[in-house]
């Protein structure tokens, strides 16, 4: 991580959340590539660059990645911003209230498919 950690807990669990005013960093945002964050600021997605307050740099070898989660808007704010670099990835996009398939396993069709070309920003 580059900037604020975020804790990946139960938010409505107070006793799982870091006191009040002991939020952990990461390495500091000055440590990025020194083109990154600009030209990320480039495409207007930002409104300007206190707006971004964390980098999570991951490496998923041999078709590895993340499971299905949510992206806390209250953490991380309206816009998030995903970078592939060396590697296309494909991510799948849901509604946040709705699972890719239900309990009875039936998909419903209410989902994404988004390519990342290598170097391609969503």
């Amino acid at each position: 991580f580059f900037g604020v950690v975020y804790y990946h807990t139960s938010h409505d669990m107070p006793l799982l959340q870091p006191a009040e005013g002991c939020a952990q960093h990461g390495r500091s945002m000055s440590e990025l590539p020194s083109w990154l964050l600009p030209r990320v600021f480039d495409t207007g997605v930002f409104g300007s660059p206190r707006e971004v307050n964390q980098v999570a740099a991951n490496e998923y070898t041999h078709n590895a990645g993340i499971s299905s989660h949510v992206e806390d808007t209250t953490c991380f704010g309206a816009n998030l911003a995903t970078l592939s670099m060396l590697e296309p990835v494909q991510l799948t996009l849901t509604p946040a209230e709705q699972e890719l398939s239900g309990r009875s396993g039936v998909d419903h069709g209410n989902w994404v498919k988004v390519l990342l070309e290598p170097r391609s920003l969503l």
